[in-house]
């Protein structure tokens, strides 16, 4: 019978050191796969999320210093471009960008939430809106310039805000020279 060169200890010896290593590589693989694919997913997750609407949750994975934290943060400057964006799109939707006031659109939905309020409540409220127009206004920017035309019409506004306005009362600016107050719970006699 011939004997192996090899002695069975020193070949038990080496299969356990290889099996210590494959379960170690096994381990470090487990984990390099998991720190990679996790921020990952957690990115694709709020993609997700954005392109659902959600523009005010941030990014996580921010604190990382690798590829992925660059993606990270490529991924917050976007979603906080584009909640910026958002909010702009949605102000001048619903703000008249020289006053500051509410626009038509705003306040068309002010008045229709005040009538149902008003007809909800059924003890006879009242709802008064108030339409004012400017008299001579397109002689004003004819003669003074468009510039004081505009400061007219941010100084009317704001007249009109300090004046007439009780608690959830609201002045808009319609377009041009038009604007409307909005009185809740209000009659002819207050209008007047």
């Amino acid at each position: 019978q011939v004997r192996s060169a090899v002695p069975d200890e020193l070949r038990i010896g080496l299969a356990l050191i290889t099996l210590l290593g494959f379960v170690l590589f096994l381990i470090g693989s487990l984990f390099i796969a998991r720190s990679v694919t996790t921020p990952l997913r957690e990115l694709a997750e709020a993609a997700d999320r954005l392109g659902a609407g959600d523009t005010s949750t941030p990014m996580r994975a921010l604190h990382r210093a690798d590829e992925i934290g660059h993606l990270a943060h490529a991924f917050e400057k976007m979603r906080a471009s584009v909640d910026e964006k958002q909010s702009q799109i949605l102000k001048l939707a619903y703000w008249d960008s020289l006053t500051g006031l509410p626009n038509r659109v705003q306040f068309r939905d002010a008045v229709r939430e005040a009538i149902d309020r008003a007809l909800s409540r059924g003890d006879s409220p009242t709802v008064a809106v108030i339409m004012l127009d400017l008299d001579r206004f397109k002689h004003v920017n004819d003669v003074l310039g468009y510039r004081v035309g505009d400061l007219l019409l941010g100084r009317v506004g704001e007249r009109l805000s300090q004046q007439t306005v009780r608690g959830r009362d609201l002045v808009a600016r319609l377009s041009g020279d038009e604007f409307a107050v909005l009185l809740h719970d209000g009659d002819a006699a207050l209008a007047l």
